[in-house]
């Protein structure tokens, strides 16, 4: 990470560096593809997304208001070029994740191990099962570490919204997982 703000690079590159960009995009471009990769499933078409996603900010950078948080700024058109991509794909239907995209702590046994990637690969299957507005809260809520408010903002719904859309998204998900355990 760069010890630059992003408040300080924004006015940077507004003021015509366009050096500053670099910096913004490996700041927040691991976090961005992460975030594509885990709604599209696809990481070649994730990484066109998230090449995207910085073209697009980059510009319309001049409508970033600067008393906010760059990060959910992103990930709002992120999850808007997610969206449109599976609106004018609507025969796309989410994939399961695969093997290779589970991380997994590998300094446990090899038992812990699998039952660890095994419960991830459930987990991440249920959320795919789930309405797209309820998988995307659990994904940035749980994935992303997002709170309810950057949640509300990047969601573009009230608190109170975001805050039930996590909670309808575990309900489901509980009764998804029990309906595989049965």
């Amino acid at each position: 990470m760069s010890s630059v703000s992003d408040h300080d690079l924004v006015r940077q590159i507004l003021a015509g560096n366009k050096d500053a960009y670099a910096l913004v995009v490996q700041n927040h471009g691991q976090k961005i593809y992460s975030f594509v990769c885990r709604m599209v499933r696809e990481p070649d078409l994730s990484r066109d997304l998230a090449q995207e996603v910085f073209v697009r900010a980059y510009t319309s950078l001049n409508t970033f208001d600067g008393s906010k948080a760059l990060g959910p700024w992103l990930y709002k058109i992120a999850l808007n070029l997610v969206r449109d991509h599976f609106r004018k794909n609507k025969d796309i239907s989410l994939r399961s994740i695969s093997l290779e995209e589970i991380s997994v702590r590998a300094e446990c046994s090899p038992e812990d191990f699998w039952m660890a990637r095994e419960k991830q690969m459930l987990l991440q299957q249920a959320i795919c099962q789930l309405p797209p507005d309820l998988g995307e809260a659990l994904a940035l809520r749980f994935f992303h570490d997002m709170s309810f408010e950057e949640m509300a903002h990047i969601l573009g719904v009230s608190l109170s919204a975001a805050k039930m859309r996590v909670y309808r998204g575990l309900e489901k998900m509980v009764d998804i997982l029990e309906g595989e355990e049965g």
